[in-house]
């Protein structure tokens, strides 16, 4: 089933050149996150430490509460039924402190979560990252408003700073504090490989999402990236990938996505035999126009498009990405990829 290296290399180049007026190149990923040098992430006494300095960084700051290290058992006696969208990836602890800023006297929590790797924590971040989420400007790292609430991602790390009060008021005071606590963070701790593999993105306002367990909308479970495209009517589409451990079990999802979704009519599928190793068109009674593709071991599928060349090009755009991130891994082609590559912390 696998292409020639040459064979799959020179697909790739003419998928790409065939693909890019089709898809915009936004990228997915922040620059930061995919640059080689890789630092240790800090252990939890390291960030308590940091947050013990952040008065030091920030005027009229007082640290009221002293950083406090919360392990993934006593997370939701701290958080409560908050703690659940952590819960959902891969935790390993969270350093929280709280501190009293300026002459008001505003209190404010950070809170510091230290995920497997760096996808592991994407995922809590991603699930929060949609309407009427807004950008925040000014921080090295990834990151986004809900109201004053400051939601941060630097590889494996998802930090999240409020005031005691949802006010908008506060953002300046909820930014300098995230600030001084980024500043003392290694700008480059890993990279969520996996959505490397997404092709860019049209303009659109949700990024994309990471589900560790469930995928929405599909009996099978993750790993699984889900994006949403802009069509040229403005309509939007879904494409769902998913990364398997082998061939084999990504041959098998491929089967119970095409069962589900068409009710395993064979009448009415497009083959695209030049798209990826598997790939069809067809209509599924739920989800409309659908695109389903393997190529090795990730499958892709696009729900509901109206916009026939867009689909294409994204199933055609993903076959591409994982063969060249392939390409790249030429030492050991059997190994799958890596959900992140990240350098243990030394705790």
């Amino acid at each position: 089933m696998r292409h020639s290296l040459i064979g799959g290399l020179l697909m790739a180049v003419l998928a790409l050149c065939v693909s890019a007026a089709a898809v915009c190149s936004d990228a997915v990923v922040p620059s930061e996150e995919v640059q080689p040098e890789v630092a240790s992430p800090p252990g939890a006494t390291e960030v308590a430490r940091l947050l013990r300095h952040v008065p030091d960084e920030v005027e009229e700051c007082t640290l009221v509460e002293a950083p406090t290290t919360y392990s993934t058992t006593q997370l939701p006696g701290y958080l409560g039924d908050a703690a659940q969208e952590i819960l959902d990836y891969q935790h390993e602890w969270t350093v929280s402190a709280r501190y009293r800023v300026g002459t008001n006297g505003l209190l404010l929590t950070v809170d510091v979560h230290r995920m497997s790797d760096a996808l592991e924590a994407y995922g809590p971040y991603s699930r929060r990252q949609e309407q009427p989420a807004e950008a925040a400007i000014g921080l090295r790292a990834s990151s986004f408003w809900l109201g004053a609430h400051l939601h941060v991602w630097r590889g494996p790390l998802y930090l999240q700073v409020y005031p005691q009060i949802d006010d908008l008021a506060w953002r300046t005071a909820v930014q300098q504090v995230a600030q001084a606590v980024v500043a003392g963070l290694p700008r480059r701790m890993g990279t969520a490989d996996m959505l490397r593999l997404l092709p860019g993105r049209r303009a659109t306002s949700v990024s994309p999402r990471y589900y560790r367990d469930q995928v929405p909308g599909l009996p099978l479970q993750g790993p699984a990236l889900v994006a949403t495209y802009t069509e040229k009517t403005a309509t939007t589409c879904e494409l769902v990938l998913l990364r398997r451990q082998s061939v084999d079990a990504a041959t098998k999802s491929y089967d119970v996505i095409m069962a589900s979704l068409s009710g395993d009519e064979e009448d009415g599928r497009e083959a695209l035999p030049e798209v990826a190793d598997r790939a069809e068109l067809f209509v599924s009674p739920a989800r409309g126009s659908c695109g389903l593709m393997q190529q090795d071991h990730c499958v892709a599928v696009v729900l509901g498009y109206t916009d026939r060349g867009l689909a294409e090009a994204l199933l055609r755009m993903t076959a591409t990405n994982v063969r060249i991130y392939l390409l790249m891994h030429l030492d050991d082609p059997a190994e799958p990829v890596s959900s992140a590559s990240v350098v243990s912390s030394s705790e």
